[in-house]
């Protein structure tokens, strides 16, 4: 097989793992709105962060699980990057909790401005 051959070969197979991580978190998306959730704030990210306002929760979907917290447990946000020489990476929300199982947890964004924006938007919401 020539080089071609095995991009095409990785290509398909990361394209896949990725649709099947989607449909996974379809599923669990599905769940938690099934448990009562109702979506008034999706602010994207990895694991998926969501409000729901009326009730004063929030949760986190990813594709073999959801987690739910009350507004009220959220003791502190922080908006955190790592970085290099050359690029600023890894650019994430981080939620202290209180009173839960879980101290911290992390919401993953692809760029700065995107992540700023949801904290930002977060922030105002926990007021």
């Amino acid at each position: 097989m020539s080089g071609i051959h095995w991009i095409v070969i990785a290509f398909v197979v990361i394209a896949g793992l990725g649709f099947w991580s989607w449909q996974q978190s379809a599923k669990q998306l599905k769940k938690l709105q099934a448990s009562g959730f109702i979506i008034s704030t999706d602010l994207k990210g990895n694991p998926k962060l969501l409000l729901d306002e009326e009730n004063r929760l929030l949760a986190l979907v990813g594709p073999t699980s959801y987690r739910v917290y009350e507004l009220q447990q959220v003791r502190n946000l922080e908006y955190k990057y790592d970085s290099n020489a050359q690029v600023e990476m890894n650019h994430r929300i981080e939620i202290s909790l209180q009173n839960t199982t879980t101290d911290q947890e992390t919401v993953v964004y692809e760029d700065e401005w995107i992540a700023q924006d949801k904290f930002k938007l977060l922030q105002s919401k926990l007021r």
